[in-house]
């Protein structure tokens, strides 16, 4: 599902994006912007070649059966996912607004498998309007609630951050996780090679996989609603640029109640592992990443990306909770 919402949120094309303006100052930085402009960069593909096609270019090798929407398509029509057994959000999914969310939601609900193969997801909240060229050509994000001329008339459209007031919800509620922060590419640290995605990897208990944490990544909170039991296959240690607060990137697996999966990679990362990445994007590191690392993320990626296409992922893989040992059912 390519992330449209998130491109135009740093699309600059014109001198203002949701986060700088004019001389890059993020006070005149625009609350609303339009797609009825180009992108911006990678002639005008805004991060697809860089965040999107690589994972998209293996499914396809893989044979699977897919079908391509954008973010966009989900606030247009609440029955996009009918039929779905599985969508994957990749990379950098950050844009959100409610219509957006309620429709992964309920597909989670019936059954469809999530697979978030990357990172900082569902953390701004949007509101999306027509333009003379059609509806939900414009998005959005005043970020400060109170800016926001519906705050207090209607809170629910407000376009604060998801975690924050008003009309709080997290987006641990359905992703498992929350955004930690940003820091420089770490090691991918495994700390459950039982755990189903791993078969056939190779992967060891503390097997480091340089480079495939961060530049953002998801944490674990109990703190926010979280569901559960709740497995995590991968911890990594991990500090945040600037406060130097330490965190843990983690890989977590649930199960909801629908039999759905829902699988959190984290971490921007994770695709770094993939053996085209490095050709294609500016987020990886610049040196190769080694042999063991690919066959581990690219046969992780593979299960995945198989047996979420087979429909709920749980009738066959429960969850264990990495606190209790609770199993799923």
């Amino acid at each position: 599902m390519r992330a449209s919402t998130t491109y135009q949120a740093y699309n600059l094309w014109g001198g203002y994006d949701l986060y700088q303006g004019p001389r890059r100052h993020e006070a005149l930085r625009a609350r609303v912007v339009s797609f009825d402009r180009p992108y911006d960069r990678e002639q005008g593909a805004a991060d697809f070649f860089a965040e999107e096609q690589p994972l998209l270019s293996y499914a396809e090798r893989l044979g699977l059966p897919l079908a391509y929407l954008s973010s966009v398509d989900l606030d247009l029509d609440p029955q996009a996912l009918d039929g779905a057994r599985a969508v994957v959000s990749e990379a950098h999914d950050e844009y959100w607004s409610p219509g957006m969310r309620a429709v992964l939601t309920r597909a989670r609900d019936r059954g469809v498998n999530l697979a978030f193969l990357g990172a900082n997801e569902i953390y701004r909240r949007i509101r999306l309007g027509s333009s003379p060229l059609g509806p939900d050509r414009i998005e959005v994000n005043y970020r400060n609630p109170r800016e926001d001329p519906l705050y207090g008339v209607n809170n629910a459209l407000v376009t604060a951050n998801w975690p924050a007031p008003p009309a709080a919800d997290p987006e641990s509620s359905l992703t498992g996780q929350v955004y930690a922060c940003a820091a420089a590419p770490a090691p991918l640290v495994v700390t459950d090679p039982d755990g189903w995605i791993w078969a056939g990897t190779g992967a060891r208990p503390g097997m480091r996989l340089p480079g495939l944490i961060g530049h953002e990544f998801d944490t674990v909170d109990l703190s926010q609603p979280t569901p559960r039991p709740i497995e995590i296959l991968a911890r990594s240690p991990q500090t945040c640029a600037g406060s130097g607060r330490a965190v843990p990137a983690d890989v977590t697996y649930y199960v909801a109640a629908s039999g759905a999966g829902v699988l959190n990679a984290g971490t921007e990362g994770w695709s770094c592992g993939l053996p085209t990445i490095a050709m294609v994007t500016n987020r990886c590191p610049t040196t190769s990443p080694p042999a063991a690392e690919v066959r581990v993320i690219e046969r992780a990626t593979r299960t995945i990306l198989q047996t979420f296409a087979q429909g709920p992922a749980g009738r066959a893989h429960p969850a264990t909770d990495f606190l209790t040992g609770q199993v799923s059912h």
